[in-house]
């Protein structure tokens, strides 16, 4: 399986919600497309920046899936984590992060 089909093959919900699209990746190398939509935009139609770093972050852990090993990889959020953040799960997200 080529780095590109494994990140297509991944459910990435939220990256599915802002219409995510990844067109090339290698190891070295995630290219992802969101299209500028209505919904995406703050006043006067221009993209907002939480959109932007929201794609960015989607094109981060696509590489990052990509780039772990094959057998037995370490959790990537073991040693990458920023301290007091922790997922989140959907039933249970709150601004407390309970």
């Amino acid at each position: 399986m080529t780095p590109l089909e494994k990140i297509q093959s991944m459910k990435m919900p939220f990256a599915e919600l802002k219409g995510v699209t990844f067109v090339e990746a290698d190891r070295d190398r995630v290219v992802a497309r969101m299209q500028v939509r209505p919904d995406l935009c703050t006043l006067n139609h221009i993209i907002h920046g939480g959109a932007i770093m929201a794609l960015a972050d989607s094109v981060g852990a696509a590489a990052t899936v990509i780039n772990l090993p094959e057998e037995g990889g370490d959790d990537p959020d073991r040693h990458g984590n920023a301290g007091s953040s922790r997922p989140a799960h959907a039933s249970l997200a709150d601004s407390a992060g309970d």
